[in-house]
């Protein structure tokens, strides 16, 4: 039976390291992790930690952090020239900024809640270390992943065109 998940600092940052580890060693192709790659990453989670870990537990983990890793990236892409406090990680904004940021970002009538107010005051937890682990992860990404869909689709059809009009 697998332990509850204990997320403090320290083994948060001790995931982060497998995980670079394990991205190193090859064992996360195409932006997910292979079988052995998860089986490494409980192992050596559980021997830094003590923590017996499943699967599901240190996915579930990974995938929060991805989802507050582009939230962040979001917001840090949308806030263009505004300043940057290094100490807290964090786009540096107004109050008057932030007011009219999250009076067009809120929608209560849909019961849409901003997700970039959790970053007003501080940056997600071991930023700089998150880059490589969770790399694919923001939207810009998925945006250049969409694109090169679309140039193959586009390339498909422009080959089934030219092909048809000499066949005709």
């Amino acid at each position: 039976m697998a332990d509850k998940a204990d997320w403090c600092d320290a083994n948060v940052r001790h995931f982060i390291d497998v995980c670079k580890g394990e991205i190193d060693a090859g064992n996360r192709p195409m932006g997910m992790f292979t079988k052995t790659g998860w089986k490494n990453l409980r192992t050596k989670h559980e021997e830094k930690t003590g923590q017996k870990l499943t699967k599901k537990q240190l996915k579930n983990k990974l995938d929060n952090m991805k989802k507050e890793y582009t939230w962040f990236m979001e917001f840090k892409n949308y806030a263009t020239g505004l300043g940057w406090d290094e100490a807290k990680q964090t786009v540096d904004c107004s109050k008057e900024w932030w007011d009219e940021h999250l009076a067009r970002c809120n929608n209560p009538g849909k019961g849409i809640k901003c997700n970039h107010v959790r970053f007003r005051k501080q940056g997600p937890k071991h930023l700089d270390d998150l880059h490589i682990p969770l790399q694919g992860a923001n939207y810009v990404d998925r945006g250049q992943h969409y694109m090169k869909h679309i140039s193959f689709v586009l390339m498909w059809t422009i080959y089934f065109v030219v092909l048809m009009w000499t066949i005709w």
